[in-house]
């Protein structure tokens, strides 16, 4: 085999859970230090015609709605993460596709709580825009959460092999 150490860890879906899980809290806050080492407030980055890296703090939650409520918004991501977890934990081997989006929605979650904790505030830095139209900046995190909860609400609007069957 080319990879042995990936049937090992194919074959357990705990560690792929905390590989995938790791590395969006890994990739999130070691762009989130980059853009806070490398970056000033409010400062922007022009890449491309339509995309910045602009560094902005969000109290808020995602496209900076409802602005200077961190606390209420840490205890509540801690909580909705306490469900998620076990959640995950439990579909582990009946559901691998949705434990694994769930891992990378976790890291991405984490990954903004402990800007919460640690900064106060999150740290979002990707702008997309067209002309002087931007869209609110996020970062990997946000990302990472709004594309696992597409693919769940992708996979629960599919219909299971049974179901319109009758017997």
């Amino acid at each position: 085999m080319l990879f042995p150490v990936w049937s090992t860890i194919d074959s357990d879906p705990m560690k792929l859970f905390l590989i995938l899980f790791l590395g969006v809290l890994g990739l999130d806050w070691g762009s989130k230090a980059l853009v806070r080492a490398r970056l000033p407030l409010g400062a922007e980055v022009s890449i491309f015609p339509f995309f910045s890296l602009t560094h902005v703090e969000n109290t808020g939650i995602a496209f900076g709605l409802f602005q200077g409520r961190n606390l209420f918004f840490l205890v509540l991501g801690l909580s909705v993460m306490t469900g998620l977890i076990i959640y995950a934990v439990r579909l582990r081997h009946e559901d691998r596709f949705t434990s694994l989006v769930l891992a990378g929605v976790l890291g991405g979650a984490l990954g903004n709580l402990l800007d919460r904790i640690f900064y106060g505030a999150v740290t979002d830095f990707l702008d997309f825009y067209w002309g002087s139209h931007h869209w609110p900046s996020f970062n990997v995190a946000d990302s990472t959460i709004c594309v696992g909860m597409v693919l769940l609400a992708y996979k629960a609007f599919q219909k299971s092999p049974s179901a319109g069957t009758t017997h």
